[in-house]
């Protein structure tokens, strides 16, 4: 981010451009029969044009990024199903929605979780809960007939192998 996009220099700007078009009023408020407010039109004009035009950018971009705020952060593909995964205690945990949803272990991820969440560690910081690699492992071996094999395969090939790799050895903390 440069120093021209940070809200501090924002506000700087509007304080600047107010500044010069409050002059600019004062002056034209002095002028003879007010003919100067007059004048001033086309000055309010491409003052307004310019905070609706970035302004208006600028809203719309915040705007489009909304949705995607959970997404903010670590997230993974599997089988055209996002999946986010959180670090916790030296270990990942995959969101238990994404990993039912992607893995077709049941019709609605939402009955599934509450069916089976002792197995499931609150993840910090979110109303998430997640499956840790040992209990993907166990939901690979409790329905073969899925996506479930498949999906572990790809955690520990694509998600836990990279991580672990990353991870600092515990004498070099």
């Amino acid at each position: 981010m440069s120093k021209y996009e940070k809200p501090a220099w924002k506000v700087f700007n509007v304080v600047v451009v107010c500044a010069i078009l409050g002059v600019f009023v004062w002056i034209a408020w002095l002028t003879p029969s007010k003919l100067g407010l007059f004048l001033c039109i086309p000055l309010f004009a491409w003052l307004a044009s310019r905070a609706i035009v970035h302004g208006g950018f600028n809203l719309f971009e915040w705007l489009s990024r909304v949705p995607y705020a959970g997404w903010n952060g670590r997230y993974y593909e599997f089988n055209n199903e996002q999946i986010r995964v959180y670090e916790h205690h030296d270990r990942l945990l995959f969101v238990a929605d994404d990993v039912v949803r992607a893995t077709k272990v049941a019709k609605h991820s939402d009955s599934y979780v509450a069916v089976h969440s002792d197995e499931l560690t609150d993840i910090p910081g979110s109303r998430l809960r997640g499956y840790g690699i040992k209990q993907i492992e166990r939901l690979a071996n409790e329905y073969p007939g899925t996506e479930a094999g498949r999906f572990l395969l790809w955690a520990q090939r694509e998600v836990v192998g990279p991580w672990e790799k990353k991870k600092p050895l515990p004498g070099e903390r």
